[in-house]
């Protein structure tokens, strides 16, 4: 959802069937964030978080693709 007033820079994404849509993960606290995240299996190396999908992340910016099912005014 978009502020009411910027519903008209919507006008036109009808025509797309899929939006990015970036966030804040404002409840990622500095404690949590790592690049380095352990594996379940022992017998395979830790990888690095950007190769997984949790969200304790370096930084707390987050983007996800999404389908774009519809539009009414300032709602995706």
């Amino acid at each position: 959802m978009l502020e009411r007033d910027l519903a008209e820079a919507l006008d036109g994404i009808e025509g797309f069937s899929h939006v990015f849509v970036m966030f804040w993960m404002h409840e990622i606290s500095d404690s949590k964030k790592r690049s380095v995240v352990p594996v379940d299996n022992p017998e395979l190396p830790p990888v690095g978080v950007f190769v997984t999908r949790i969200p304790i992340r370096p930084n707390p910016i987050g983007l996800s693709l999404v389908e774009l099912v519809k539009r009414e005014k300032n709602v995706l």
